[in-house]
């Protein structure tokens, strides 16, 4: 379970052998046996007691902005597994294996879009026939540019420069731009985007898919430390960002589209109000109250939905700690 707190001056604190969360109306206690995370937002307080008691049952807690964006954690001190993992992705980081996983990763990023797209077109659509075409013509396009991506070989490609990064990201970035304008001319006109704005959102949709990857973060980061893995060390984004956990940025990829769903779904059945978005002027649009519970809600239930993927059964969560445990695999099998 995870829990995740957002209500300024809600106090964490610990009780006999449970977390107690106060809040003005309110006093709840849940066991650690229960938890896995605690999402802590600004406005927030704890005790130390709370922090050691979470560390003495490997409950990492996660320190978030107004927008959800993991800021910092506090977990134990050490990495899952061998020191050897994170030695070897220094080493290896252009081998050709972490390339190739980087290119499935994207591969099956885009496979999710087109599949959701596909679902998207059976459904209730604004102007109906014509949205239908044009959900056709992106899921088209979407797939030439995959079927380019797939083309390329990886042990062709000159893996001491960045010509290879530079293809992939091009790839993802104009299959993004087909995606994103497809999913806004099928939303709900009042859902309806100008295409990605990020830091800040411009617009209500933006503003839902900035918060829920914002929480996707903290989940890939604690998964790849639980692994072994240094979440700083990336492959496709190792050069993007300064001391940013560029190898969540890679990971979360796939995983990318579960946040789209839930929102997209929200925004669909009309699931909020006005008063749950804020326009900020130059600091964009923000999630607010009731309408950031009805997300994080929404995002906790899908993410603990069991789901079969390569051939096992788990929920969403307990995947994502699963394909951090494959890669780590891949980078400690590069030395043998």
């Amino acid at each position: 379970m995870q829990i995740v707190i957002h209500t300024k001056g809600t106090y964490l604190k610990k009780s006999q052998n449970m977390f107690e969360i106060r809040t003005e109306n309110d006093i709840q206690k849940i066991s650690a046996e229960d938890i896995d995370t605690i999402f802590l937002a600004k406005g927030t307080l704890l005790t130390t007691d709370v922090i050691l008691f979470a560390l003495s049952h490997n409950i990492e807690i996660i320190f978030t902005d107004y927008h959800g964006t993991a800021k910092g954690r506090i977990w134990n001190n050490k990495f899952g597994s061998t020191p050897l993992i994170r030695r070897n992705q220094a080493i290896y980081s252009t081998h050709t294996k972490p390339i190739q996983w980087i290119k499935t990763t994207l591969i099956e990023k885009i496979s999710n879009q087109i599949a959701f797209l596909h679902q998207i077109s059976y459904g209730v659509l604004p102007n109906g026939a014509t949205t239908q075409r044009r959900l056709a013509d992106a899921i088209e396009q979407m797939t030439t540019i995959q079927e380019n991506l797939q083309a390329i070989s990886i042990k062709r490609i000159k893996k001491k420069e960045n010509d290879w990064k530079d293809s992939f990201r091009g790839h993802e970035g104009s299959i993004s731009r087909i995606y994103f304008q497809a999913l806004s001319y099928s939303l709900p006109h009042s859902y309806q985007f100008d295409g990605r704005s990020m830091r800040p959102a411009q617009d209500k949709f933006n503003c839902l898919l900035n918060y829920g990857y914002g929480m996707m973060y903290g989940y890939v980061q604690g998964a790849l430390i639980r692994a072994g893995l240094d979440p700083s060390l990336g492959i496709l984004h190792a050069d993007q960002y300064n001391s940013a956990p560029t190898l969540a940025f890679d990971l979360i990829e796939k995983y990318r589209i579960w946040v789209d769903t839930v929102a997209f779904r929200l925004c669909q059945s009309y699931s909020f109000k006005d008063e749950d978005f804020i326009p900020k002027g130059e600091q964009g649009v923000w999630l607010h109250g009731n309408g950031k519970r009805k997300f994080v809600k929404a995002l906790h239930d899908y993410l603990h939905e069991v789901i079969p993927q390569k051939n096992v059964r788990r929920s969403r969560l307990h995947h994502i700690q699963l394909d951090a445990q494959s890669l780590a695999q891949l980078f400690l099998g590069l030395s043998e």
